[in-house]
Formats: structure tokens, C-alpha cells, sequence
């Protein structure tokens, strides 16, 4: 990474212990709607056009780019859009962003609570929904942007029904096209719960047998479905996620290595750093002053 991107991935960040999260980007209030949904131009110019590195712990967003340039840093990969897109964002996923002056657009942000018919994982359009999808939408999407716009800014009869009704019907079509990705990318059903498994358990240390047991399957069976769609025994699947993680948390927070540890059930700092230094060729503190960034240790 350059020595702008770096900037841009840690504006802001230099006092924080951990990765920020928020009810609606920087407002830390609780959510007053079934949803809220407003110009990007309108957020993003508060901000001076970049929105540093966060993650919301109960709301989901969509992000419609009509005009202009955005890059954009989704769980620690960087994205560049300039065309027409959509940009699906889940629960807990880190990101961030730097728009070009004058980026035409919306945000819609959806609390989790008040949609759980959309987003819970027991189904099969919460499941698809699990990861950041991005596409180049129809004008179906486009158009459901500005009804709901439209709905929101008004006090009509049965306005909530009318925002859940869109937004569903939203969710929907994003959900058709992430299941059209996860079919070129031709991962099986399994593989797919393992991830969101993953996703949730990863700090919790989950072992191989936990994680075949919540699939009800055997850990053979695990690691032969892990073998097939990622090259890797369903253990070192586990570990490959587990020091993602531990990058992440490097990268984006100020907790130091110690705690980056500790969070991951590393309890030996030292031992932590040795086995970050066999999964990446270089100790936590080396990671960090790669990215610019000084250490603690």
C-alpha cells in the first residue's frame, strides 16, 4: 500500500483502542426508524468527503453510487468504483471511504432489529446476505432508491408498511445477485454456513469438531469440503480466518499486540507473535510498522 492509502485507512484512527462502531456512521444514538436513507452528498460533505474506518454492530447498509468516483475499504480490501454501483455492507464488517467531491448518490441503513425477516441467517435471504456484495444494478434498484426516498421524507398513512415493504423488495434483488455470485464462485452450500459460522465463532476458538458438529457433519467431512472449495484442511481454514482477524485488528484499532491477542484467546503475548510470524513471515509489531504505523512492541 501506498503512503496515501495508508492515510486514508487510518484517518482518525490514531487514538482509538478498538475499531469504532456506531448506530449511523460518527452518532453513537440509538436508531429512531424502521430505516434511514439519505443523499451521499449529504453525509459525505460533512466529513470532507472521507468516512474513516467503522463498523455498525446492529445495522446493515447499502450504498447506491450514481456519479462520481468512490474508493472504498470493505474488511481491509480496498475497492474503487466509478460507474454506476451497488455496495452491500453487513453488520460488523469494517469499512470506510473516500468519495470525489460532489459523488451523487444514496445510503440507505437498515437496523437489524426492525427488519429480522430480512436478515435473519435461519433463511435463505438473511444467509444471502451475510457478506459485502457489490454489482452494477438495474434501474428496478435505482428506481426503488428514490420510492424510498420518496416514503421516507413523507408522513403518509401506513408509511412504515410501505419502507418495509420497499426495502424488502430491495433486499431481495441484492440478495438474488449475491446468490449469483456464490454460483460462479461455485461454493458449496456447507462451505458457505462455514464461513458465516466463522464469521460469528472465530474468537470463540471454535474447534474443528464444533464447527462440524454445528454443520452436523463429521470433521472429515469438514475438511474434505474445505480441501475442495478453499485448498486447505478445515484447521488451518480455521487459523487462516483466526490471523485475518489478527491483521485486521492490527490495522485498524490501537489496542496493542498484547490485547490483539487476548481478544483472539491468546494468552502468551509472546506465543502469539510467534505464531502470527509463522502464518505471515513477520511479527505483529513488523505487520504494523509496514503499514505506517507504530508499535507498541
Amino acid at each position: 500500500m501506498d503512503g496515501a492509502k495508508n492515510e486514508w485507512y487510518f484517518s482518525n484512527m490514531n487514538t482509538l483502542a478498538q475499531i469504532p462502531s456506531f448506530s449511523l456512521y460518527g452518532e453513537e444514538k440509538g436508531f429512531p426508524d424502521v430505516l434511514h436513507v439519505e443523499r451521499i452528498t449529504d453525509r459525505a460533505a460533512l466529513h470532507d468527503w472521507v468516512i474513516s474506518p467503522h463498523r455498525h454492530p446492529a445495522m446493515h447498509q447499502i450504498f447506491l453510487l450514481l456519479d462520481g468516483i468512490i474508493q472504498a475499504s470493505i474488511d481491509g480490501k480496498t475497492l474503487h468504483f466509478s460507474k454506476a454501483c451497488i455496495l452491500s455492507i453487513p453488520r460488523q464488517s469494517v469499512h470506510g471511504f473516500t468519495f470525489s467531491m460532489g459523488t451523487e448518490g444514496f445510503v440507505l441503513s437498515l437496523p437489524i432489529q426492525a427488519h429480522p425477516h430480512v436478515f435473519s441467517p435461519d433463511t435463505d435471504l438473511g444467509r444471502a446476505l451475510l457478506d459485502p456484495v457489490t454489482f452494477e444494478p438495474d434501474q428496478a434498484i435505482i428506481n426503488l432508491f428514490h420510492q424510498l426516498e420518496e416514503e421516507h421524507k413523507a408522513n403518509s398513512a401506513l408509511r412504515l408498511h410501505m419502507l418495509q415493504s420497499l426495502s424488502q423488495t430491495l433486499m431481495v434483488r441484492i440478495a438474488r445477485n449475491a446468490e449469483r455470485d456464490h454460483q460462479k464462485r461455485g461454493k458449496s452450500r456447507h462451505f458457505e454456513k462455514l464461513e458465516t459460522l466463522l464469521t460469528h465463532h472465530i474468537k470463540d476458538r471454535w474447534s474443528v469438531a464444533q464447527y462440524a458438529a454445528a454443520l452436523s457433519i463429521t470433521s472429515t467431512q469438514l475438511s474434505r469440503i474445505t480441501r475442495a472449495e478453499a485448498g486447505v484442511s478445515a484447521s488451518k481454514l480455521i487459523d487462516m480466518w483466526l490471523f485475518q482477524e489478527a491483521q485486521r485488528s492490527l490495522a485498524y484499532t490501537r489496542m496493542s499486540v498484547a490485547e490483539v491477542g487476548y481478544t483472539l484467546g491468546f494468552e502468551d503475548p509472546a506465543y502469539f507473535s510467534r505464531a502470527f510470524r509463522r502464518h505471515y513471515g513477520q511479527s505483529p509489531s513488523e505487520y504494523r510498522q509496514g503499514l505506517g504505523i507504530s508499535s507498541d512492541a
